[in-house]
């Protein structure tokens, strides 16, 4: 590896390392301290637990796969749920992924496809403030960085949480893992540039909840389905309008 090369690989890590010990990652591991007390309560194995954080890293799919499992849901609806949980990650790796492959050939390929392993909510929106600003070279580093340092520091977290769920009462671990999701709320509100984004934050909002007191089962599936539904149709209408 070029001596350039090394010195953007270390530097961009290192970023990426620092804003994970950041608020980012004193939110994510309030959040995985609340699933490790969920997952204890379903009467999951901390095996399964600590398993589904490594290989899902995806905080609401995790929830939503254990509270299927609690109100002992059919395999099949699990699997729609968690899938269209998971569903948002396609646009995220998209719109990532080609900015982290313009390092031209210092290696920007294969780090791009391990980088975006740790595409989650909370990195994507964080990357899309930070990358512009950024050399090319460095992106999938940072992400990497970033991505490391929270999921050893969820697993930990998960533990905590797992091991002393005897010691956190419902509804404080509830309000733990919804901090990350309230966190990312933010940083989405905080960059709504155009009527589409406005759209879609407030038609989500509507719908995820209205439909959950409808079916816990299919809330998400339908929710992210109508919601989105609901806010592409608005847009398209907000365009034929005359000037």
């Amino acid at each position: 590896m070029p001596a350039t090369s090394t010195s953007d690989f270390r530097l961009g890590f290192v970023q990426g390392a620092r804003e994970a010990c950041g608020v980012p990652g004193l939110l994510m591991s309030a959040g995985f301290i609340g699933f490790g007390s969920m997952a204890s309560d379903a009467g999951a194995t901390f095996v399964f637990a600590a398993l589904a954080t490594i290989l899902m890293w995806a905080l609401p799919g995790q929830v939503v796969m254990l509270d299927m499992m609690t109100v002992k849901a059919t395999l099949f609806a699990t699997l729609l749920a968690v899938f269209f949980s998971a569903v948002r990650f396609l646009p995220m790796t998209v719109t990532l992924g080609p900015q982290m492959r313009m390092a031209g050939n210092s290696g920007g390929g294969w780090r791009a496809y391990l980088a975006v392993q740790w595409v989650a909510t909370t990195s994507w929106a964080l990357a899309m403030q930070r990358y512009p600003n950024m050399p090319a070279a460095q992106r999938a580093p940072w992400m990497m960085g970033f991505g490391v340092v929270c999921t050893l520091v969820a697993v930990v977290c998960c533990a905590i949480g797992y091991f002393g769920a005897d010691n956190f009462p419902r509804a404080i671990r509830i309000g733990l893992i919804f901090l990350m999701p309230a966190f990312f709320v933010i940083l989405l509100a905080g960059d709504v540039r155009t009527r589409a984004m406005a759209a879609s934050l407030v038609c989500g909002a509507i719908a995820g909840p209205a439909l959950y007191l409808w079916s816990r089962e299919w809330s998400v599936m339908l929710g992210g389905l109508i919601g989105g539904t609901v806010a592409y149709a608005a847009q398209k209408f907000w365009k034929g309008l005359p000037a």
